[in-house]
């Protein structure tokens, strides 16, 4: 089947607003499902996954006063159940509000409406960005069990409005070597500020080949590493940054100049992440150049289930 075959059948959804998420902000999302020429029968089964990652929050039916209430509506005759169920769809896609369809049928053109946040509170979305973050729908329109995917809805979750300051830095350098310190900016979920551009002072007693003042470029995308910084003697550094305009400081991690290698040095890594390809989100590409570029690792391992990996992976 076409694209275009599969919605005239088995319908497809849409989101409203569609606009970019910022990164664990709370507001109201309405899904929007339009049936196909099918319809969904009575016993028929909606649903509407995300992936086990992720961390919005789950929906409740029950109290339209407390916070994540999802409201759930039809312009069709049927009886609408709403649940919301963990491992309940085709893994990874394993958080699913599941509708379920009674006391009649839909016809094609009726809509069903979920509203995530429909309450006072909101629902609070996810904390974490993704370039591509899924409401999967799949509808099992005549009650066999079985469903159809159909076309669904795609936001981006971007990071959020600057709270924090962060310095980074190796563990160990000897005297004259070239190191570096990396200083970022998150927002209260951690997330690099992609949209940083605020200047920062740099403190660093004893350490050659910082600037003393430093303003991000929107290249940056909040996180900036300094190459070439060198101690000039033994002893134990520390990097400081503040942030005036924006009322934020912070502090690094000791740097120990050391007077000279032995047979190990310490360094820093993630040995187990996943990615949109297997159980995790974002890209393999994206993991990787995230843990080089924000997190300033130094080394990263991609670990994927191995029942979910191709040759292409």
């Amino acid at each position: 089947m076409t694209e275009q075959e599969r919605r005239e059948c088995y319908g497809w959804a849409e989101i409203d607003p569609g606009d970019a998420v910022v990164s664990g902000s709370t507001g109201t999302w309405r899904i929007v499902y339009r049936a196909g020429f099918y319809g969904i029968d009575d016993g028929g089964v909606l649903k509407i996954s995300w992936r086990f990652a992720s961390d919005w929050a789950p929906p409740q039916f029950s109290d339209p006063s407390a916070p994540n209430y999802a409201s759930v509506h039809t312009t069709g005759p049927a009886v609408l159940t709403p649940v919301f169920e963990r491992r309940r769809y085709v893994r990874p896609f394993m958080q699913s509000i599941t509708v379920q369809v009674s006391d009649d049928s839909l016809r094609e053109g009726d809509v069903v409406e979920v509203v995530l946040g429909d309450g006072a509170k909101g629902s609070r979305a996810q904390t974490f960005c993704e370039d591509r973050f899924e409401f999967r729908v799949a509808v099992d329109w005549c009650g066999t069990g079985l469903f159809e995917e159909v076309s669904s809805p795609i936001l981006a979750v971007v990071s959020g409005a600057p709270h924090r300051l962060v310095v980074i830095g190796p563990s160990q350098t000897t005297a004259g070597e070239a190191t570096w310190v990396g200083v970022k900016a998150e927002d209260v979920w951690g997330n690099p500020c992609a949209g940083y551009t605020g200047e920062v002072a740099l403190e660093a007693d004893g350490l050659e080949g910082l600037p003393r003042i430093y303003r991000f470029a929107p290249e940056d995308r909040g996180v900036h590493r300094f190459e070439g910084v060198r101690a000039i003697a033994a002893g134990v550094y520390r990097v400081r940054v503040a942030d005036v305009a924006n009322g934020m400081e912070a502090e690094g991690n000791p740097l120990i100049c050391i007077s000279g290698r032995g047979d190990v040095q310490p360094f820093w890594g993630d040995l187990h992440g996943q990615s949109v390809e297997t159980i995790g989100t974002n890209t393999v590409g994206a993991y990787f150049g995230f843990a080089k570029d924000a997190a300033l690792l130094d080394f990263a391992g991609h670990q994927g289930n191995d029942f979910q990996i191709t040759g292409e992976i």
